[in-house]
């Protein structure tokens, strides 16, 4: 078991390594090669993995994306704009109900396919087994979309105060830039719960905005 653990940390590092040599090949291209200062954005949000990817691929992306922002910074808000965007698709999918229990919503198709499950396991016999691992299972599909969710929310907000840390004037010019995605992307989402609240976080930053 140690073994193991030394083995995962040994492949984290060298991972790690492998994404800065990247990070300064990339760099190094586009300081050689300004017009594509234009393109990188396009391509960091083409790649972003799909939200019921795993969240350690969900949690380096993210991280890698914000990594980009050190030497492109003029797609800042672009970036954060994205990693919003894709802890809004979670958001919305969970669900909290009257009696405080929380679920995930699913789409009429995949409802229609539950349904029919269900009436199969009915004609087997299994119902109350059937009806213990689907609430095993919404259990651990809440708990994953809701580690996803936290977990971008928490690089979004690491970001912002790593920003305004040793710039008094960063709140107010993180402000203007997240406000056009607040009034166009949360703002008018149904269902949006939890990330408006990045407005209150930057708003914390600084008691004049």
């Amino acid at each position: 078991e140690e073994g193991e653990e030394k083995k995962e940390d040994r492949m984290h590092v060298l991972d790690m390594q492998r994404a800065q040599r990247i990070h300064a090949t990339l760099a190094t291209i586009l300081r050689l090669c300004p017009r594509g200062n234009t393109e990188i954005f396009s391509i960091l949000a083409s790649g972003f993995p799909f939200k019921l990817t795993s969240l350690d691929d969900q949690v380096w992306y993210a991280k890698q994306c914000l990594s980009v922002l050190r030497y492109v910074p003029t797609i800042q808000g672009a970036v954060l704009g994205l990693l919003l965007d894709k802890a809004l698709e979670i958001d919305v999918e969970i669900k909290v109900e009257e009696g405080g229990g929380v679920a995930i919503e699913i789409d009429d198709e995949e409802d229609e396919e539950d349904e029919m499950a269900g009436l199969f396991e009915l004609e087997m016999g299994d119902d109350k087994k059937a009806k213990k691992e689907n609430s095993v299972v919404e259990d651990v599909k809440v708990d994953d979309m809701a580690d996803k969710l936290d977990s971008i929310m928490l690089l979004v907000f690491q970001h912002l105060s790593a920003c305004c840390k040793n710039d008094v004037t960063a709140p107010k010019r993180l402000y203007k830039i997240m406000s056009p995605v607040f009034d166009s992307n949360i703002l008018t989402t149904h269902r949006c719960k939890f990330v408006q609240f990045v407005m209150f976080v930057i708003c914390g930053f600084d008691n004049d905005i």
